[in-house]
């Protein structure tokens, strides 16, 4: 009978722990360790930088012709339009056909970044 009174009041005791910690702010969902997996890898990608989640090489071609271009300082908008057509004439499809997925997007976005 003792055993089961101890294994109760342990039980009361924790919960009455995890109300305190509740009651201070803190979560309680914080110590499960599966959505704390999922909430880590995100954070991770989150505050990674961007530059290291770059994939395709015409993406990163476009940061360093940026990046180059605009060691000077800001870009023109007549250096912003040489660049592109520069790029567009080297990276162009041999179809003629520009996927949706294209990375002008992406260089268009990066000439128009008031900071690199």
């Amino acid at each position: 009978m003792h055993i089961v009174l101890g294994a109760l009041a342990i039980i009361v005791t924790v919960l009455i722990l995890l109300n305190r910690l509740a009651d201070a702010g803190i979560d309680r969902g914080g110590f499960n360790p599966f959505p704390w997996r999922r909430r880590h890898t995100w954070r991770s990608k989150l505050d990674a930088n961007p530059l290291f989640l770059l994939e395709d090489p015409k993406e990163i071609a476009a940061l360093l012709a940026v990046g180059v271009a605009k060691i000077d300082g800001d870009m023109s908008s007549e250096e912003k339009r040489a660049l592109l057509a520069e790029f567009e004439s080297t990276f162009a499809p041999s179809n003629g056909v520009v996927p949706p997925n294209s990375s002008d997007r992406v260089f268009t976005y990066l000439a128009t970044r008031k900071c690199c």
